[in-house]
C-alpha cells in the first residue's frame, strides 16, 4: 500500500524490453502477413504448402533448441519425475499421428520427442539403469552426478544416484553388484586424470 502500485499511471511506461518485445512481434507477424497477401492470401498459401513450410521450420529450430537444453521443458528435457511410467492405455499410436493427404497440420508440442522416447523406454519392457559412481571431489561428483541423473532420467532410464564413494573401488564393487547396464563415473577432471587409468 505504502509503494502506491495501485497509482501508477502507466504500469509499463519506460519498459524497454515490453514495449521492444511488442514492438518485435508487430513487425515480424506483419512481415509474415504480407508475405501470405502477396501469394494470394491465407487459403492459397495454405495449398500451396507455404504456412506448413513456415510452421515446420519453426518447430525445427525450436526441437533443437530443446535438444540441445538451449530452451528447458520442466519434466521433459530438465528435472523429469524420475520414477513416473505412463498409464497402460498410451501407446505410441497414441502420440503419433498417421500422415493424412494434403499439406495437414499435425499437432506439435516441444516435448514430443522426449516423450515419445520415454515412452519407447517404457515399453520395450526392459529397465536400463545408469549407476552414478562418485567418488574423488564431493562437491564436484555431486554436480555431475545431478546432471547425469537429469540426462538419463530425461530418456526414461532409470537412475541409482549415490551419495559418495570413498573410494573408486568401493563403487567399481557397488556398481557391478547393481548390474546396471551404465555406469557414470562423476568427479573432476582432476580425478578422472588420476583415478581411471586404474
Amino acid at each position: 500500500h505504502e509503494a502506491h502500485f495501485d497509482q501508477v499511471v502507466d504500469p509499463a511506461g519506460g519498459s524497454y524490453y515490453v514495449e521492444n518485445l511488442t514492438q518485435s512481434i508487430a513487425a515480424e507477424a506483419w512481415k509474415l502477413f504480407l508475405e501470405i497477401e502477396e501469394k494470394g492470401g491465407y487459403t492459397k498459401a495454405y495449398e500451396a504448402g507455404f504456412i506448413k513450410e513456415r510452421v515446420e521450420a519453426s518447430a525445427a529450430a525450436k526441437d533443437k533448441a530443446i535438444a540441445t537444453r538451449r530452451q528447458t521443458l520442466l519434466g521433459a528435457n530438465q528435472f523429469p519425475n524420475f520414477t513416473e511410467v505412463a498409464p497402460k492405455e498410451i501407446t505410441e499410436a497414441a502420440v503419433t499421428r498417421e500422415a493424412a493427404e494434403g499439406n495437414v497440420l499435425t499437432p506439435y508440442r516441444g516435448a514430443m520427442a522426449f516423450e515419445a522416447m520415454r515412452l519407447h523406454v517404457d515399453r520395450s519392457g526392459k529397465e536400463p539403469k545408469a549407476f552414478m559412481l562418485t567418488c574423488g571431489s564431493l562437491a564436484m561428483a555431486r554436480a555431475r552426478a545431478q546432471f547425469s541423473c537429469n540426462f538419463f532420467a530425461c530418456a526414461g532410464i532409470r537412475v541409482i544416484d549415490n551419495t559418495f564413494f570413498k573410494s573408486l573401488e568401493e563403487g567399481v564393487k557397488a556398481a557391478l553388484e547393481s548390474k546396471a547396464e551404465i555406469v557414470v563415473v562423476c568427479a573432476s577432471d582432476d580425478d578422472y586424470a588420476r583415478r581411471l587409468p586404474k
